[in-house]
């Protein structure tokens, strides 16, 4: 199975997350991306400074730096490794997500697929996996965005390897899994 052809739920969800027009603008994450534009809201862009931050737990400076690694992949410059600034964004992303905002879930869902689908082999694999279960727990939500995940499992789910499908129900115990208190 080559990366291109292996989540059919994934070429979808990147279709729609990165290539549909963004609310209140006439172009799509990815044209923005390749534009140079940016959509980060911190008060300080210094990648070390954002970094501590995030390590703190600071929610914003984790979805910023999750939002540009995403953004330099779909940038297409010669210059960035795309599989390496995914890895490294969909770290913070999966972070930023832990906080509960539908919103950070869809990022991570986002930096899953496509990576799903730039990646190859087992990886692509994992990441597929991985993106399925964290739409799995985005359906079961009460917010805005669980019919629209909830549709789309139900569409393409069944389309998916049954190595795909194993990884995504073990993610998504473990991603509902709650430590007991002491």
């Amino acid at each position: 199975m080559t990366a291109a052809t292996n989540s059919e739920t994934c070429l979808r969800v990147s279709a729609v997350v990165l290539f549909e027009p963004l609310p209140g603008m006439n172009m799509c994450l990815y044209d923005a991306a390749r534009a140079g534009l940016h959509f980060m809201d911190a008060d300080c862009t210094d990648p070390m400074l954002l970094l501590a931050r995030a390590a703190g737990g600071d929610l914003v400076a984790q979805r910023n730096i999750a939002a540009a690694s995403l953004q330099l992949v779909l940038s297409e410059r010669p210059d960035v490794d795309a599989h390496v600034c995914l890895s490294e964004g969909l770290m913070l992303a999966r972070m930023a997500a832990t906080h509960g905002d539908p919103l950070d879930e869809l990022l991570a869902i986002a930096m899953l697929s496509w990576g799903a689908m730039i990646f190859t082999g087992d990886a692509a694999t994992d990441l597929a996996g991985e993106a399925l279960a964290r739409m799995e727990v985005l359906a079961d939500g009460t917010h805005r965005y669980a019919e629209a995940g909830a549709h789309l499992l139900a569409s393409y789910a069944a389309q998916e390897s049954p190595e795909t499908l194993e990884l995504a129900k073990e993610y998504r115990a473990r991603l509902v899994y709650q430590e007991p208190q002491a």
